[in-house]
C-alpha cells in the first residue's frame, strides 16, 4: 500500500473512531441526564451551543482543548515508552511556576523574544519537574508511578506556598502573584490579523499546539529516535537485544513528556491567567484529564490533537448545560471517564485495526531481536 493510501486509511479510522466517540458520548449524556431527572433534549443542545454553536463558543472550545493537547501529548510520549508518566498535572503546574518566575524576572524586550524566553522557561521548569522520577526509576528502580503521583502534589503545594509568601503580589487581597508583564503575554489573533470580534479571544496557543503535534508526530514515526522510544515501549528487552540504549531512551521520553507538559503549562498562563493563584489538590486538573485525551486518542499525536478538541468542546458545552438546562457540569467528568473506560476496555482484536504502525513495529523489533539471537548463537558455536 502507497504511503498516501496509508495515511488515507489512518485517516479514514480516525473520523470513524471519532464519529463513534461523539455519538456514544451523546447517548451517554442523555442517558444520565434522564437518571438525574432532568431534560436530556435542554442538555444536548446547551452542549451544543456552549461548544460548536456559535464563534463565541468555538473560540471557547479551542482554548480549553489548548492545555489539554499539550498534556495529552505529554502523556502520550511516555505511555509509547512504557512509561506510566503520571505526573503531567505537576509538570503542567512547574511550567506556569516556570513562566512567571521567568516573566516576571525579565526586563522591557521585544515580544517575540520575552515570549520565546517565557515559554522556555516553563518547558524547562517541566522538564526539570520530570527528572527526578527519571533519575529514581533508573538509578533505584522507584516505580514512576508513585514518584510521578507524589510530585503533582509537591507542585501544588510548592505553588500555595509561593503565592502566600515571597510571590505574593502586595496589592491583591487574595493570594496571587504579580501578573505578567503585557510584553510577555501570547499574542491574541486580533492584535495582528483581521478577525471577527467573536475569535478575537483567541490566543496563538492553540496554532502552538497544533505545531507541538505535528512535531511529536515527526519525531515518534519518522526519526530513528523516535523509533527507539517506540521500541523500548513495546519491549525493552527485545531492544535492548537489538543494541538500543534503553535506559538513555528512558530519560529521553521522561524529558520530552515533562518538557511538553511544562510548555503547555507557559501557554496557559501566558494566554488565559496572566497570574500564579493558590489551587488546590486536583487543580487545575489539565493534567490529569490529559491521561484521557492521551488514551482516547490512542496515544498518536494526531488522535490527541482530534481528543483535545473533543474533551474542549465537553469542557465548553457542559457550562452552557448547567447554565440553561440546570445540570450540574460535573456530569462532563462522569461522561468523560466512562467514555474512556468504554474504549480502553473493548478486546484487543476490535482496538488493534487502530495501531497499523505498532504491529509494524512490532514485527520488525522481534525480527530484529531474533537475528541479534541467531547471530550470537552462530558466534558461540562457531567459537565452540
Amino acid at each position: 500500500m502507497s504511503a498516501v493510501g496509508k495515511l488515507a486509511r489512518t485517516a479514514g479510522w480516525a473520523l470513524l473512531a471519532a464519529v463513534g466517540t461523539t455519538l456514544l458520548t451523546v447517548i451517554l449524556i442523555a442517558l444520565v441526564v434522564v437518571l438525574l431527572g432532568g431534560d436530556a433534549r435542554a442538555a444536548l443542545a446547551a452542549i451544543y451551543k456552549g461548544s460548536i454553536g456559535s464563534p463565541d463558543a468555538v473560540t471557547e472550545t479551542l482554548i480549553r482543548a489548548t492545555p489539554l493537547v499539550f498534556t495529552g501529548l505529554s502523556v502520550a510520549v511516555a505511555f509509547r515508552c512504557g512509561i506510566f508518566n503520571i505526573g503531567a498535572e505537576g509538570q503542567f503546574v512547574a511550567g506556569m511556576l516556570g513562566a512567571t518566575v521567568t516573566a516576571l524576572a525579565l526586563p522591557p524586550l521585544p515580544q517575540g523574544v520575552a515570549v520565546a524566553l517565557t515559554l522556555l522557561g516553563g518547558a524547562l521548569f517541566g522538564l526539570l519537574w520530570a527528572l527526578p522520577p527519571a533519575l529514581l526509576k533508573l538509578r533505584r528502580s522507584v516505580p514512576e508511578v508513585i514518584s510521578t503521583i507524589m510530585l503533582n502534589f509537591l507542585a501544588v503545594y510548592l505553588v500555595q506556598y509561593l503565592v502566600r509568601g515571597p510571590m505574593r503580589d502586595p496589592q491583591s487581597v487574595d493570594d496571587w502573584s504579580r501578573r505578567l508583564p503585557p510584553f510577555t503575554r501570547l499574542p491574541r489573533l486580533g492584535e495582528f490579523l483581521t478577525v471577527s470580534p467573536e475569535y478575537a479571544r483567541l490566543h496563538i496557543g492553540i496554532a502552538l499546539a497544533l505545531l507541538a503535534a505535528v512535531l511529536v508526530g515527526v519525531w515518534l514515526f519518522r526519526t530513528g529516535s523516535g523509533f527507539r522510544l517506540r521500541a523500548v515501549g513495546l519491549s525493552a528487552e527485545a531492544a535492548a537485544s537489538a543494541g538500543i540504549p534503553v535506559a538513555r531512551t528512558v530519560l529521553v521520553s521522561f524529558i520530552v513528556s515533562g518538557a511538553l507538559a511544562g510548555f503547555g503549562g507557559a501557554v496557559e498562563q501566558m494566554s488565559v491567567i496572566a497570574r500564579l493563584h493558590r489551587y488546590g489538590a486536583g487543580e487545575p486538573g489539565y493534567g490529569f484529564s490529559g491521561i484521557a485525551v492521551a488514551l482516547l486518542g490512542q496515544l498518536h499525536p494526531a488522535g490527541v490533537l482530534l481528543s483535545g478538541i473533543f474533551f474542549g468542546a465537553l469542557a465548553a458545552g457542559s457550562k452552557q448545560m448547567e447554565r440553561s438546562a440546570s445540570v450540574s457540569y460535573h456530569v462532563a467528568y462522569i461522561i468523560q471517564a466512562v467514555v474512556v473506560l468504554m474504549l480502553i476496555s473493548l478486546p484487543a482484536n476490535l482496538r488493534s485495526f487502530r495501531f497499523p504502525w505498532t504491529v509494524k513495529l512490532a514485527a520488525v523489533t522481534k525480527t530484529q531481536a531474533v537475528a541479534n539471537e541467531t547471530v550470537g548463537t552462530d558466534e558461540r558455536n562457531g567459537g565452540s
